[in-house]
């Protein structure tokens, strides 16, 4: 019998008697729980251009320029809330 527990996950694989028995199990509620803290620290482009009360456009143009710290998941962008907080700080508000 081999046991592996990764992420939450536990493999179980037995063989008795001509049958591999695998049963897998997981804990779904602490891998719910640290997306949820991932997602509360990263805003989208809408929901950080309402908190800096500026357009899109201008927001993009941050983040091409370097100027508010983002990345880009595939065609969206995930930007940090604090890098939102810190140029809010910035500008005095």
């Amino acid at each position: 019998m081999a046991h592996g527990t990764k992420t939450g996950i536990d493999v179980t694989v037995s063989y008795e008697r001509r049958c591999i028995t695998i049963s897998v199990s997981s804990s779904i509620a602490p891998v719910k729980e640290v997306i949820t803290q991932m997602k509360k620290k990263e805003l989208s482009a809408i929901e950080a251009a309402r908190r800096l009360r500026v357009g899109l456009d201008y927001l993009y143009s941050l983040l091409w320029t370097g100027k508010l710290r983002g990345r880009k998941v595939g065609k969206q962008w995930s930007i940090p809330a604090e890098a939102v907080e810190a140029r809010l700080k910035q500008r005095g508000e």
